[in-house]
């Protein structure tokens, strides 16, 4: 019933009946889990207090419940609704910094995200050039994915070998989403997309062990790989259509369209010659 009423508050952005539910749960000696720390999460967020949004962020990193990028949904939504409430969420947790709070670096990283969702992606990154100032912890696989999401829409290399290297600086290591967003930020890039393969040969390199195949690209990932192949008349294209359906992923309209499109060299059996071998990219010497 209690979880019900959580639920509740945090539709209904009441956060005054998600803290009294919360204290209830608390007087009983219940074991408070994340499922019950996110709706009190978005009652705040919801009703606008950002500090007291962020402050059980704290809460839950104290009692050993990490949160991570799923738990701070709802404050994400209430953040990206404009600048200033972005910018607001950072001095409210510069102020709990201050206060001797210890932040834990999902707070940070969904401030960060809205930064970016509002069109200042160079205020984000100065946010993460600031992070540890105000956590200790520093930066996490999570923030570096979503910076580099960020570069891939501003279409910006140099930030995404900065990245990389910020990375392998710190000993953090990439996870399928790291590599999918670099892929990506590579072939945005106009005169040379060659790393997008690079990278591509390391995700299957590094996540070949991993569940359902090993590691590869998103659908959507894939598909702007492919266009971006075809644009370039490059064959390679035809072998990541193979990989996509390999590995069951739809892309009947998109075959069609490379058929419609495709204006490279002839290829065997549908037109071609050997795919190029890219070299094996070295995440290791950025």
């Amino acid at each position: 019933m209690c979880i019900a009423v959580l639920n509740c508050a945090a539709r209904y952005s009441d956060p005054d009946l998600a803290t009294n539910t919360i204290r209830i749960l608390s007087g009983r000696r219940s074991a408070l889990t994340n499922f019950h720390y996110e709706p009190l999460l978005a009652a705040y967020a919801g009703a606008g207090d950002l500090k007291t949004a962020l402050r059980v962020l704290v809460i839950m990193a104290k009692a050993k419940l990490e949160p991570d990028t799923s738990t701070t949904r709802p404050l994400y939504l209430t953040l990206s609704k404009s600048r200033e409430l972005a910018q607001k969420a950072w001095k409210d947790l510069q102020e709990l910094a201050e206060d001797g709070h210890t932040i834990p670096v999902a707070a940070v990283n969904v401030i960060i995200e809205a930064h970016i969702e509002v069109g200042q992606f160079e205020q984000a990154v100065e946010l993460y050039k600031n992070l540890h100032d105000i956590c200790e912890s520093g930066p996490n696989t999570d923030t570096f994915n979503i910076l580099l999401q960020g570069a891939a829409r501003q279409e910006r290399k140099d930030l995404t070998v900065f990245l990389a290297s910020e990375m392998r600086a710190l000993g953090i290591k990439p996870d399928l989403l790291t590599y999918d967003r670099l892929i990506l930020a590579c072939l945005y890039i106009k005169d040379d997309y060659e790393d997008a393969f690079r990278y591509l040969e390391e995700m299957v390199e590094v996540g070949a062990d991993k569940p359902d195949g090993g590691w590869w690209m998103r659908g959507g990932t894939a598909t702007v790989f492919v266009k971006r192949c075809v644009e370039e008349k490059d064959v390679r294209a035809w072998d990541l259509l193979d990989e996509m359906e390999r590995r069951g992923m739809d892309n009947f309209k998109l075959k069609d369209w490379v058929q419609q499109n495709w204006r490279g060299p002839a290829v065997e059996g549908r037109g071609g010659e050997a795919p190029k071998k890219s070299k094996l990219a070295s995440w290791s010497t950025l």
